[in-house]
């Protein structure tokens, strides 16, 4: 094990595999959300594609209880534009749950947590001392609000790094932030279900089949950024069109508009 890289619990497959065990699972949402889950109904990671270009989408966790229906996002590594992503896979995945006959007066209530590592990346003020974002979706001009049914909150897992871990500081969610193997036994030792979950990582590290499956390299993120990138580009296209027609119709020189736009003098022809 000594030279081999270790696959811990900010892993996605990783994370996965251990917390599709309800008795994880329901210790994991009390630490984080200080939620009482007395059922679980049934779990899955996908949701569905609906057109050819939209690129498979894959959730870390939806978990229905009997508290509502909670999406848990593994984010290793923060970038601009992933808050986005996961409020739309939110979005969708509120939608996939109402049914065409249901009420809309009372709306399942859902919850998406993200524990993410790297948030400091993006956010300009310190949030070292931040242990979570908290923002939900609320509409107070009639003066009611949908907060009641979603919530959405960010955690802040390098927030933990640096905390000590002893009984009384969250000792649980410690084992999600360990860097190695060895620290998990260290936070895990005398807990039983924390023990069982380190052991059980370890023998997922020795799988050599689940290995060969880790190693494989993960092209989501890569995908997702090239879209991002590509519909950025796009728009900022479409907004020099646009200028090219109006300078157009005030028949500017076609040079002179290329120079402007950054469009060929081909396209501005064609838009002529």
């Amino acid at each position: 094990m000594k030279n081999k890289k270790m696959y811990l619990l900010n892993s996605d497959l990783v994370f996965k595999t251990i917390f599709s065990e309800e008795k994880a699972m329901k210790r994991l949402l009390e630490e984080t959300l200080g939620l009482k889950v007395d059922k679980i109904y049934s779990s899955n990671t996908e949701l569905n594609v609906e057109t050819i270009k939209e690129k498979k989408k894959i959730l870390d966790l939806i978990v229905e209880t009997d508290k509502g229906i909670i999406n848990i996002e593994v984010n290793n590594d923060y970038h601009q534009g992933l808050k986005n992503r996961n409020f739309l896979y939110f979005c969708k995945l509120i939608g996939s749950s109402v049914n065409k006959n249901d009420s809309y007066i009372n709306i399942i209530n859902h919850i998406q947590l993200n524990l993410t590592w790297n948030l400091q990346k993006y956010i300009k003020n310190d949030i070292s001392n931040i242990e979570k974002l908290t923002y939900e979706v609320m509409e107070k001009t009639l003066d009611f609000s949908l907060s009641d049914y979603f919530k959405i909150y960010m955690y802040n897992m390098d927030y933990y790094k640096n905390k000590c871990y002893n009984e009384g500081e969250k000792r649980f969610i410690k084992l999600l932030v360990a860097e190695s193997i060895e620290e998990m036994e260290r936070i895990s030792k005398g807990d039983k279900l924390m023990e069982e979950i380190t052991n059980k990582v370890k023998r997922l590290n020795l799988d050599e089949e689940f290995y060969k499956q880790m190693a494989l390299p993960n092209d989501e993120e890569k995908l997702f950024r090239s879209a991002l990138i590509e519909a950025e580009e796009t728009a900022s296209k479409n907004k020099e069109v646009e200028i090219a027609k109006k300078m157009l119709l005030k028949n500017s020189d076609i040079k002179f508009i290329s120079e402007v736009t950054g469009l060929s003098e081909e396209e501005i022809k064609n838009l002529k």
